[in-house]
């Protein structure tokens, strides 16, 4: 298997592809603590919240749009708990850059918000999920502004 496949398969196929700014950092401690921060977000908060299980609350348990509501702002708050322990002195997740952590905060936050999650809890993941925001590459990619057609 070459290198670059093998990067590509290891999930690191946006710093293969653009090599700057890198999302997963090159020291192995550092990139370790980037990839614990984004599966948190990737397979512990997205997965049990995403329409399929929501389509499924309602469907198998009768659960009424407020308590879907509640079923996301429980297990959102769960992650955002252990995340904002895990984060960094800041401005972003990891520290003086955006990493791939970052990538995946700002559409949890939007979430957050959306189901009316408070935040006050949270301060280093409000902080730098507005440095990443502030980023035009982040802010392209908002979900305000990346509707699909």
């Amino acid at each position: 298997m070459s290198r670059s496949i093998g990067k590509t398969a290891g999930g690191l196929w946006l710093d293969a592809t653009w090599p700057e700014p890198r999302l997963i950092p090159a020291d192995s401690l550092a990139r370790a603590e980037a990839m614990a921060r984004a599966l948190l977000i990737a397979a512990d908060i997205h997965p049990i919240n995403n329409l399929r299980v929501l389509k499924r609350l309602e469907a198998q348990f009768g659960a009424d749009e407020a308590a879907k509501a509640d079923w996301y702002r429980h297990w959102i708050a769960e992650g955002f708990a252990a995340l904002e322990a895990m984060a960094g002195e800041g401005p972003f997740l990891g520290g003086d850059t955006p990493d791939v952590g970052d990538v995946l905060l700002v559409p949890q936050m939007y979430n957050a918000r959306r189901f009316e999650l408070p935040l006050d809890a949270y301060p280093r993941l409000v902080a730098a999920d507005a440095a990443a925001s502030a980023l035009e590459p982040f802010a392209a990619a908002h979900p305000d502004r990346a509707r699909p057609a």
